[in-house]
């Protein structure tokens, strides 16, 4: 059996998105009996919580001399730069496409740091044909290098709704939107909530999900104009509020995949998505679009919505037809594919027991 290691330099941070898409890939790789059969993982984090530029110097330093002849799965957007035995998973072009969203050095450590990493890893993936012609185009990676891997949904269907949610910020099912708040610009958050308070009828409130620093008073301004936000919410809470909404809507400017869009389609939420980015990708013709600078069309999208009930279930239902083809099994396949070549192509990986260090840790099956 050969042993693969697990870049987890996340496990001590709030999980972000590529976090919770590299969890869920590796806890479909071994449910999956195909790859259980050949391989196993071993999980390599700091030991603690570490500053932002302390994490950068382990990964680049402890972890790049780790195991060299095992191969290295980093699927957060970064690795050890010069590690050759590793694929690695870059999600998107973003910090090029929309530099505006991201701090001076972040970006710029991205872009410097990224090419190299894809130059040096025996493969790339990605999560869209989008991301991957952006990838090409920025230089960050070769097209041939690339492979690539779509997220999955299915993952929202595991929790059980919790209702709870509802009563607490006192929603009637089928009568809100739901959008995810977020200060990055190509999120175009601040357009969607135009639209929401431009449309005639605003007892439809938009329910904004996410990180709240908006002011008391500026929420109560919000609510009275047909806009509410809500905060943070649980996975179970999330699935109600899908399930529960008239639909959700996705307006950003530039997405990697469009997980959220993704999830709603799961549980059956009809969705207002973006023509930009990945998202046409994922939603094909099963959702209304709009352009994501066209304000006016964002609005008489949620109003047709709120008062055509026979259309919200032709979209639910072609929703769900759509999203079948995006499950983490689905995934992991496609990832044991250029595990195998990788494999391949490096005859010296290892078929020995693992021994353990201590900041190494077989990864739990979730």
């Amino acid at each position: 059996m050969q042993t693969l290691l697990m870049n987890a330099r996340y496990k001590h941070r709030v999980p972000t998105g590529v976090d919770r898409v590299a969890q869920q890939l590796i806890a479909a790789l071994e449910q999956n009996l195909d790859f259980r059969q050949r391989y196993q993982i071993r999980s390599v984090a700091p030991k603690r919580r570490l500053p932002a530029a302390a994490a950068h110097l382990w990964e680049q330093t402890h972890l790049a001399r780790t195991s060299p002849d095992d191969l290295l799965l980093s699927l957060c957007n970064t690795g050890p730069i010069l590690r050759r035995n590793q694929i690695v998973m870059i999600h998107d072009a973003q910090v090029h496409l929309t530099p505006q969203s991201y701090a001076p050095l972040f970006r710029n450590a991205y872009r410097l740091a990224q090419p190299v990493l894809a130059r040096h890893a025996a493969a790339v993936l990605t999560v869209s044909e989008f991301s991957k012609a952006q990838l090409v185009r920025y230089g960050i990676a070769s097209e041939q290098s690339i492979s690539v891997v779509p997220n999955g949904g299915d993952h929202i269907l595991r929790f059980r709704a919790d209702t709870s949610i509802l009563q607490r910020h006192g929603l009637t099912p089928r009568r809100f939107f739901i959008a995810f708040g977020s200060a990055a610009p190509h999120k175009n958050i601040d357009m969607l909530r135009r639209a929401a308070m431009a449309r005639c009828d605003t007892t439809y409130p938009l329910v904004i999900i996410g990180g709240d620093e908006t002011s008391v008073a500026e929420k109560s301004w919000l609510s009275d104009h047909g806009v509410k936000i809500i905060g943070r919410a649980t996975d179970p809470e999330l699935r109600a509020l899908y399930e529960n909404a008239c639909a959700f809507a996705l307006p950003s400017l530039t997405e990697g995949f469009g997980l959220p869009a993704a999830e709603a389609m799961f549980c059956g939420c009809p969705v207002v998505s973006t023509t930009a980015g990945a998202v046409p990708e994922v939603c094909g013709t099963a959702t209304l679009t709009c352009d994501p600078k066209d304000e006016k069309g964002w609005t008489e999208a949620m109003e047709t919505l709120a008062h055509n009930p026979a259309l919200a279930k032709n979209l639910s239902d072609a929703g769900r037809l759509q999203v079948a083809q995006f499950t983490w099994s689905n995934a992991a396949q496609k990832v044991l594919a250029v595990i195998d070549n990788a494999q391949r192509v490096n005859p010296t990986a290892q078929t020995q027991p693992v021994r353990h260090s201590s900041d190494d840790q077989r990864f739990p099956a979730r």
